[in-house]
């Protein structure tokens, strides 16, 4: 049953009436494109970490840099460098955890 739209929906360009499946969709599209985007910026972060490319910036560490710009606290940054390495390492551990070739 199709529901009237908040002013927001109605502002970006959509029609006045949203039905709950096209809501839905709208809902995943976002919801997978801010997951992506978080991928992209916590493995941006762990390069520059890795690479210490903060200094060249004038920061003493990496999370001097995301404090100053991101406004993340230290323990945050350091979930995100665990969760980037974690995530990196999946493939490896998934070949790793794979039943060797039968000859």
């Amino acid at each position: 049953m199709p529901i009237e739209a908040s002013s927001d929906l109605r502002s970006l360009g959509n029609p006045p009436c949203i039905t709950a499946e096209e809501l839905h969709e709208i809902l995943l599209v976002a919801h997978s494109a801010g997951n992506t985007a978080r991928r992209r910026f916590i493995d941006a972060l762990r390069a520059m970490q890795e690479s210490r490319l903060y200094r060249q910036l004038g920061f003493p560490s990496l999370a001097a840099y995301a404090d100053a710009i991101f406004h993340y606290a230290r323990t945050q940054v350091f979930e995100f460098l665990r969760v980037s390495k974690a995530l990196g390492d999946l493939p490896r551990i998934a070949r790793a955890l794979s039943p060797a070739p039968r000859p």
